[in-house]
């Protein structure tokens, strides 16, 4: 009795499967996957840091000028710039450290009571 042609054995999944992503190994043998910690903030930044990383270009400060209240100005600021540093957004800003949290007040001219 003839097969349809739908009805033919398949490939041997054996033979032809791929490899799950734990099972690969890097040329050095070791693991494949993600080498160390998520990236963070330092405890400390030296100025010229401070203005590499966290310094707003014009067009970054225009998107920031169209939140009304300055708290959510520097919020906006700050989680802009976070992102961009760390490559994800910070679960609280809180651990944005206070040393990247008044160099982006003082962009924004917020806090008038503290020494630039």
């Amino acid at each position: 009795m003839p097969r349809h042609i739908l009805c033919k054995p398949l490939y041997q999944v054996e033979k032809y499967r791929f490899l799950a992503f734990w099972e690969i190994a890097s040329p050095a043998g070791g693991e494949v996957g993600m080498m160390g910690d998520y990236p963070c903030f330092k405890a400390t930044y030296a100025h010229e840091e401070l203005v590499e990383h966290f310094l707003l270009s014009p067009g970054e400060r225009a998107v920031v000028e169209t939140c009304y209240g300055a708290v959510h100005r520097h919020g906006v600021a700050v989680l802009l710039k976070a992102v961009q540093y760390l490559g994800y957004f910070p679960d609280d800003l809180q651990q944005v450290p206070e040393v990247v949290r008044i160099f982006m007040a003082h962009q924004l001219q917020l806090l008038w009571g503290f020494p630039q």
